[in-house]
């Protein structure tokens, strides 16, 4: 099957609680039998498609022992090509839901170290080396700003006084501002801040 990484991120969006998902939040967990096998599955499920290389990088594993973990799940598996390029696999049971994600709606701050940047394959999420290198920093990464599943902007925050100021740099072409505004205001409480304001 071929898919392109729009597909990709719209399936994680879903299968990290950020599109309209219906799907069992315990899936994944079910079927398999030992640890191994849930680790690999797991993988799939959350940042599938994957490639072995990938999941050994997320899992800290040698290629070795990669390899035989993702192998106990290879019955479970089909291959997929992202833009042309082979050797992604997803679980069998995702086929469907890859080839046509649930659509996210609206603006997501997506805060450095959020679940949905723990995948290996940053650069289809963000073809940009050098912005890459400004969001997956040991400290003080920026985060995404996604409008209606689609990668608009990087953000950074920081509290003056009892605001907190966002900070966005737009990748290509405008931005929301007011929906940025309205979420920063959202997450400004979460970050003791009284109220929030956009750069």
């Amino acid at each position: 099957m071929d898919v392109d990484p729009q597909q990709v991120i719209a399936f994680r969006l879903a299968g990290h609680g950020l599109a309209a998902a219906s799907a069992d939040p315990l899936e994944p967990l079910r079927g398999w039998a030992t640890q191994d096998e849930l680790g690999a599955g797991l993988r799939l499920a959350a940042y599938g498609p994957s490639t072995r290389r990938h999941f050994g990088q997320w899992a800290g594993l040698g290629t070795a022992h990669a390899g035989e973990l993702w192998a106990m799940v290879d019955d479970e598996c089909s291959d997929v090509r992202i833009d042309g390029e082979v050797g992604a696999r997803v679980l069998t049971r995702d086929l469907a839901r890859l080839k046509d994600p649930p659509t996210a709606h609206g603006v997501r701050l997506i805060a450095p170290g959020d679940p949905l940047l723990l995948g290996r394959d940053r650069e289809r999420l963000l073809p940009d080396a050098a912005r890459r290198k400004q969001v997956w920093r040991v400290l003080g990464g920026s985060g995404l700003v996604l409008s209606d599943g689609r990668l608009v902007a990087l953000w950074r925050g920081r509290k003056q006084g009892k605001r907190l100021q966002v900070a966005v740099d737009a990748l290509d072409g405008g931005v929301p501002r007011d929906a940025i505004r309205a979420e920063a205001e959202r997450l400004a409480a979460h970050r003791g801040c009284a109220g929030a304001e956009v750069v």
